[in-house]
């Protein structure tokens, strides 16, 4: 069984040539001859039977893939769960990516197709470098994120506020006009929630180096809490390096962080 969210090629594919989403592993086929690539076991419930490499027809999965079999007559079960990121970066066996990502003023929007096929070799012993292959299913769907949400809290405060509280140029070297800049970020967050692991998910320019930490002018990320009512205020830094005047920073910024419970109000 092949899944991914591309089609496998009859002509011009090779099972061994898995997708980083793939139901396999490109690792799996190495030091293995082609007639071992479709061996099975008769009796997958047992251990060790699935998800290993001496029976590849149901061989090592990707971490988010699982497979099972619990019953001598129980169906061999696949079953996949993806995070946004790992779907974000769905490639194929060259590099290509799997999936479109469009964003207007509300949505972003995911978009792609998956694939389910049963695929046989023409020739159990040797590679003639063409396959049999029955399509199961092929299935499209969109996935849609609203890209600002207001959420208010029992007593009508915004749970998640960001603004943009300074932005300064630090110069490496006056002379040839090259340094970085920094746009320090200020996030309120109620409900004794705490923001943590920041990530610049996306950016305007690709020709500039972006990242995107606590800032440490004496703040390192802590949160400043309000006993009274349970709002964190914690500043953020995003630092370009790598450019050269006159550079833009028109366009959208996608930023994200993990929400965890402020370390000071646990009891609560």
């Amino acid at each position: 069984y092949v899944f991914d969210f591309a089609p496998f090629d009859s002509y011009n594919g090779s099972i061994d040539e898995a997708g980083t989403c793939s139901n396999r592993l490109y690792s799996s086929y190495l030091d293995k001859s082609f007639a071992e690539y479709w061996e099975y076991s008769p009796i997958p419930y047992a251990a060790y039977q699935l998800n290993d490499p001496d029976f590849l027809a149901y061989g090592p999965l990707p971490s988010p893939w699982t497979l099972s079999a619990e019953t001598e007559c129980t169906k061999v079960r696949y079953s996949g769960t993806f995070a946004w990121d790992e779907l974000r970066n769905c490639q194929d066996y060259d590099g290509n990516g799997l999936l479109n990502v469009a964003m207007d003023s509300e949505w972003i929007n995911m978009s792609g197709r998956f694939y389910m096929s049963v695929v046989s070799p023409l020739y159990m012993e040797m590679d003639i470098g063409y396959y049999v292959r029955d399509l199961i299913a092929s299935y499209p769907f969109k996935l849609s994120i609203q890209r600002s949400i207001h959420t208010l809290n029992s007593v009508g405060m915004n749970v998640f506020l960001l603004t943009i509280f300074q932005s300064r140029r630090l110069f490496n070297d006056v002379a040839d006009n090259t340094g970085s800049y920094v746009i320090i970020l200020s996030s309120q967050t109620s409900e004794y929630l705490q923001l943590t692991n920041p990530n610049l998910v996306s950016y305007p320019s690709e020709y500039a180096t972006w990242t995107v930490s606590a800032f440490s002018g004496g703040l390192d990320g802590e949160c400043y809490m309000n006993a009274a009512d349970g709002v964190c205020v914690q500043f953020w830094m995003i630092e370009i390096f790598d450019l050269e005047c006159p550079i833009a920073f028109a366009g959208s910024f996608e930023l994200e962080w993990t929400a965890v419970c402020n370390p000071n109000n646990v009891d609560d």
